[in-house]
């Protein structure tokens, strides 16, 4: 495994333990067979961490909402659903980190990473007009709107981390024939980071 590679905005950094940390691990199977899950584990963490804002619903819609659209993602965009992924909610006091970590596809990381890279350099509202487009007349399954809506909306930042999987097929090229395995069969772990300021979420 090499070094990782990362995309995206920077995040505030900490040099104190988070005053609250929350991880689950699961298998993606299971959420596919039973969506509503996704939407069950955002909610649980998102109340549990809504008692430390003044405006608890406001806190807790955001945060439900983050949760999902990540875990969604991550879920979605796991070739292999039997390799377990994560879905970390970390509260540091003046921000809050929502983290997934799972295994995708080379194709989805190239998307995933253009994306990244145009929320960093373009404004969110026009970028968020075309993506609604695209996915209206081009591809109604397109990914990266609900990302845009986060960062538009919530002022998230975000950060992607890339990693080539030991498992890859391209690790082990003694074990193909050639042509076997295309770009898009390559399996790269994935980490994807957006982070909330607190007072963004704590007011009126």
């Amino acid at each position: 495994m090499g070094n990782p590679t990362k995309y995206g905005d920077a995040l505030t950094p900490h040099d104190e333990e988070p005053l609250s940390e929350m991880v689950i691990r699961f298998v993606p199977l299971d959420l596919v067979i039973q969506w509503r899950r996704c939407g069950m584990i955002a909610d649980f963490l998102a109340d549990f961490l809504a008692y430390n804002f003044k405006h608890k619903d406001t806190a807790r819609n955001v945060i439900s909402t983050v949760l999902n659209e990540l875990l969604e993602n991550a879920v979605k965009f796991s070739p292999e659903k039997h390799r377990r992924a994560s879905l970390a909610l970390i509260y540091h006091g003046e921000t809050i980190r929502i983290q997934t970590r799972n295994t995708s596809n080379k194709k989805h990381v190239a998307s995933l990473q253009r994306l990244v890279e145009r929320l960093c350099s373009e404004d969110p509202e026009l970028l968020f007009l075309e993506q609604l487009e695209y996915s209206t007349t081009e591809d109604p399954d397109a990914s990266g709107l609900g990302i845009v809506t986060l960062k538009k909306d919530y002022l998230a930042r975000i950060a992607i981390e890339l990693t080539e999987s030991d498992d890859s097929p391209a690790a082990d090229e003694t074990s193909k024939d050639p042509g076997e395995a295309e770009d898009g069969d390559e399996l790269i772990n994935v980490q994807v980071t957006m982070e909330l300021d607190v007072a963004e979420l704590d007011r009126e």
